[in-house]
């Protein structure tokens, strides 16, 4: 399959990728190679062509790429073959997949709007932080009637 030709479709294409972009880059920033092929290989070939717009459309261009990269802990020198690169040893750091508290965190670091599993999480996270730990009930054994 193509992309579509009229405007309202491709419209249509981009929205439905929206919630795959954010997938993609979760899955980029928390979870490693594996993870992000079986998203792509999930893709129809349309998806698949359309998916690199849809991300594109979502980077900030008024950052430097030295900030947008800024996640990746550091750089690769500069070779021969090519120029510097990031090393993505934040998934040797032992990250927290998105949908914890220290996914929303993370999140909320880096300047980015939370995923929905994060947004969730947190919001139990919350709800659950202030409560008092709940007293044993008795079982009524030992109690002298």
């Amino acid at each position: 399959m193509t992309i579509p030709a009229s405007l309202h479709e491709r419209e249509q294409l981009a929205e439905r990728l929206i919630p795959v972009a954010c997938d993609l880059i979760c899955r980029v920033h928390d979870d490693g190679p594996d993870a992000i092929g079986r998203l792509l290989d999930s893709l129809a070939p349309d998806e698949a062509r359309a998916l690199p717009v849809v991300l594109a459309a979502m980077v900030p261009t008024d950052r430097p790429v030295t900030d947008l990269l800024a996640w990746t802990t550091t750089w690769a020198t500069a070779s021969d073959d090519g120029p510097a690169t990031p090393r993505h040893e934040a998934y040797a750091a032992g990250l927290k997949p998105c949908g914890t508290h220290a996914a929303y965190v993370r999140h909320k670091k880096r300047g980015e709007n939370p995923c929905g599993p994060c947004r969730q999480a947190e919001r139990a996270y919350q709800r659950n932080r202030n409560r008092p730990p709940r007293q044993p009930q008795p079982t009524g054994q030992g109690v002298a009637a």
